[in-house]
């Protein structure tokens, strides 16, 4: 009970500071208000471990005092993340958005099979963050500098953050990947059957539970309850931009997931910088027990939302809101700290 009283006050005491548009009228607001941020943004690609072109939006403020750097998951792009920078914008904040190689309007991996998800190690991942901060964002331009991750960025974030640890001055994680759901087969085998499959050369060949990505219905889906903003990336934003497409992970892809995020949460006691997670109570992709653990090795503040599904971010109001009111108040406790 005390628990939702204190998010109750939460969400009283900061509400002035959110600019979150609402369900009720979702897409008039999105068109008017999200889309007119969103353009006025500056694209652009610079290329990384292995010369892969890494695509990336950038929204700088004349006022160079704190920027957030945001990582998306799997088979995501930095559009589907329109709305929720518009929401955290403020004066002297710019923000910075990269997707991952292989994904979202990044180049490819697989140039003969653009839907499959494949990573010959998730160090390219970390690699292409560590130039991106280097040479787009140039870390000395601004007094403090974030970190917000979801799902897959959550395993890329944990790994930047442990082999540079002074490198952010704070970090959110929204239903990090600390550990895959692997449903019915436990984890183990899966990771016994896909370097099985990678030694006998399948490695570049959809796991077997995956596939090419087909249209999917908001009715038992794994990942919001709320039907206008999944209709926003699945009828509107992928319709409009085919090329983001992309689907199933591959052997390669899982086996190097399980080892990331292994290799995450043994080192996460190496993070230096205040954390906050985002918890989703109701997460059939991740797992949640991990979170907590590393919730428990780091300077971790935690919040759980008990009905919410994996994109805490795509939620319905009533958890994306509280979740917005949370993260504006990490941002503003610690961008006070010297």
């Amino acid at each position: 009970m005390y628990k939702y009283i204190f998010q109750l006050l939460i969400l009283f005491c900061f509400a002035s500071s959110v600019f979150a548009i609402s369900e009720k009228d979702f897409f008039d607001q999105y068109n008017k208000k999200v889309l007119p941020f969103y353009k006025s943004c500056e694209q652009g690609f610079f290329l990384g471990s292995e010369n892969k072109r890494i695509n990336y939006l950038k929204h700088e403020t004349k006022r160079k005092d704190t920027a957030i750097i945001l990582l998306p998951g799997k088979s995501e792009s930095y559009i589907k993340y329109a709305e929720l920078i518009y929401d955290l914008k403020g004066p002297g904040l710019s923000f910075y958005l990269m997707d991952h190689r292989g994904m979202g309007f990044s180049e490819r991996i697989l140039d003969h099979d653009r839907d499959k998800v494949f990573i010959k190690s998730f160090d390219n991942y970390v690699i292409d963050l560590k130039k991106f901060i280097d040479t787009v964002v140039t870390r000395k331009k601004y007094k403090k500098l974030f970190l917000i991750s979801h799902s897959t960025g959550g395993t890329i974030a944990a790994l930047y953050l442990e082999s540079f640890p002074d490198d952010f001055d704070g970090a959110v994680f929204a239903a990090p990947m600390m550990k895959l759901n692997t449903g019915i087969f436990p984890e183990k085998a899966v990771d016994l059957m896909t370097n099985l499959l990678i030694f006998l050369g399948r490695g570049k060949s959809y796991c077997i539970t995956q596939g090419k990505r087909k249209p999917r219905k908001f009715k038992n889906n794994k990942l919001t309850s709320s039907k206008k903003r999944w209709d926003l990336w699945e009828n509107k934003i992928l319709s409009e931009y085919p090329e983001i497409i992309s689907g199933g992970a591959t052997n390669r892809w899982i086996s190097e997931s399980i080892k990331a995020y292994r290799k995450a949460l043994n080192n996460s006691h190496k993070i230096k910088a205040p954390v906050l997670v985002l918890k989703a109570e109701n997460d059939p992709v991740v797992k949640s027990e991990e979170i907590d653990i590393f919730c428990e090795k780091t300077a971790c503040e935690k919040l759980s939302f008990k009905d919410s599904k994996h994109e805490i971010f795509m939620e319905k109001d009533s958890i994306r809101d509280l979740a917005l009111q949370q993260i504006h108040k990490f941002l503003n406790d610690q961008r006070k700290k010297k």
